[in-house]
């Protein structure tokens, strides 16, 4: 390549086809992406250019591949190429992914091996859309960031949803990135608390479409995953009733506690967001932000009428069946003995902790078992 360190061509004359990329290979460690089109048969009697950063901007379909380069020695640097994203069903059914504004599918069932996805216009967005038989297209994805998001799938009669998870991860030495997709669990690496008595919440990611807000009644938990890793990663929050163009957007990867809100007039109308660590997951707790000089009876007068009466129905459905137990015990130990009398197995735990509760909103559920040893001797 003359004119390095960057150069990209394309030919295809006489049914031939060549395809030239050169690479600043002075530093090592790096992915570099590479698109190639499917077949030659794309190139015939077409003129076909590549840009400088290896863009193919007249292809019809293309694969992405990424160059990873390596130091095998003080003289010697390897580039390896290897698919840029594999796909891996883990749902149990058949799905169907499509390039958003484009027509062609590609369908990946349960029992496929990694999948690469074939691109159909260059001149498009690299965006995705997934469907299942029996439901609607869902809103369109990106898979180019690591990170975990989940997708809303409706039926196509009535109004029952699958909700699904998709997991972007390192590839390791197969692929740049894998793209994993799951039946959506309760865990997840965010959760929100509405602590506040009488205010409800919407809440999404930010730059979502109009119906993607999430209703948080008070006293109630929510997991939450992001939408689009493509989009910004912050969590948009609003008073459910009031202007969508006063919503707050908050980094929930940061550990902080802001400054109350004001969401009306006065100062019992405040809101407080605290993001905490919980072991592996975020909370973002919203509480009430009361001055001392006013007393909850006050603001329970002023707020009760922020909740409408069929959210205060399911309000109240919601905590009628709250149940919550804890069990600490410093040590416990088991002996098991037969009639000689032998001791045949003896079962000991130190700092065990038993905690479950359930009834707190959006079909959450606790359970949380600790311990910091656990010894057993079988003498048989």
């Amino acid at each position: 390549c003359h004119d390095f360190p960057y150069k990209s061509s394309c030919n295809a004359r006489n049914g031939s086809f060549s395809y030239t990329c050169c690479y600043n290979i002075l530093s090592t460690n790096s992915y570099k992406a590479l698109v190639l089109p499917p077949s030659i048969n794309s190139l015939q009697n077409r003129r076909t250019h590549c840009t400088p950063n290896q863009q193919p901007l007249l292809f019809r379909s293309y694969y992405k591949l990424s160059a990873l380069l390596k130091m095998t020695s003080d003289r010697t640097k390897v580039v390896q190429f290897q698919p840029h994203t594999m796909f891996i069903n883990r749902v149990g059914c058949s799905l169907c992914l499509q390039q958003s504004d484009t027509q062609s599918v590609v369908w990946i069932h349960p029992t496929d091996p990694p999948k690469p996805f074939e691109w159909q216009s260059s001149a498009k967005v690299e965006l995705l859309k997934l469907r299942i038989d029996g439901y609607k297209w869902s809103t369109p994805f990106r898979v180019g960031y690591e990170g975990i998001m989940h997708i809303s799938l409706e039926k196509d009669v009535g109004d029952e949803t699958m909700q699904l998870r998709v997991a972007v991860r390192s590839g390791a030495k197969r692929s740049r990135f894998e793209v994993v997709f799951r039946l959506n669990s309760l865990s997840s690496p965010y959760r929100g608390e509405n602590r506040s008595m009488f205010l409800p919440i919407r809440f999404r990611q930010a730059d979502g479409i109009g119906d993607s807000w999430q209703l948080l009644l008070p006293n109630s938990v929510a997991s939450f995953l992001w939408e689009d890793l493509g989009r910004r990663c912050l969590l948009e929050l609003l008073v459910d009733g009031t202007d969508q163009m006063k919503s707050l957007k908050y980094d929930i990867d940061e550990i902080s506690d802001h400054t109350p809100v004001h969401v009306a007039e006065g100062p019992t109308r405040a809101l407080r967001v605290t993001i905490v660590k919980e072991e592996k997951t975020n909370v973002v707790r919203i509480s009430d932000w009361m001055p001392e000089t006013e007393p909850i009876g006050v603001m329970s007068r002023r707020h009760s009428s922020s909740v409408n009466d069929s959210q205060k129905q399911q309000l109240m459905s919601d905590t009628d069946f709250e149940f919550h137990i804890n069990v600490d015990l410093a040590e416990f130990g088991v002996s098991i003995v037969d009639h000689t009398p032998e001791e045949i197995l003896y079962l000991s735990v130190q700092n065990l902790v038993l905690a479950y509760s359930t009834g707190s909103g959006s079909g959450i559920s606790r359970f949380k078992l600790k311990m910091c040893g656990l010894q057993v001797d079988n003498q048989l």
